[in-house]
């Protein structure tokens, strides 16, 4: 289920749970109608929690990265993959090729690695 998803279920439940709330109240049965209000509330709540959750997530998302280790936390699955890939074939053949980013004589010093990810991301 997506956060979208669980979000309508959440309003829909809340939608059902007042109208529920309503005909027993007509119906006399007035804790049941209390106990109805109560989870339409609840749904409420939940759908406004994941609203606020969704709209952070996607803030997040829409800003740039700083850093070449933020653009690499901000990578998918398959842009890790390939982004590894490539490192390592350069790694590998020890050939400093263009494609490695981290490559300037010294891949296998940790401060090397460690200065490249903290520079601001090159425009690509």
């Amino acid at each position: 289920m997506t956060i979208e998803e669980t979000i309508e279920h959440c309003k829909e439940v809340a939608k059902e749970s007042r109208e529920a709330a309503l005909s027993y109240a007509r119906a006399n049965a007035y804790e049941t109608a209390i106990s109805c209000k109560a989870v339409g509330y609840e749904h409420e709540q939940i759908a406004e929690w994941l609203i606020e959750l969704k709209q952070r997530r996607d803030a997040e998302i829409s800003k740039p990265p700083k850093s070449n280790a933020d653009r690499i936390r901000q990578m998918t699955d398959e842009e890790l993959a390939e982004f590894f890939c490539q490192i390592s074939q350069c790694c590998l053949n020890d050939a400093g090729c263009s494609m490695c980013p981290i490559y300037d004589g010294c891949a296998q010093n940790v401060m090397c690695v460690e200065r490249w990810l903290k520079q601001e991301v090159e425009k690509r």
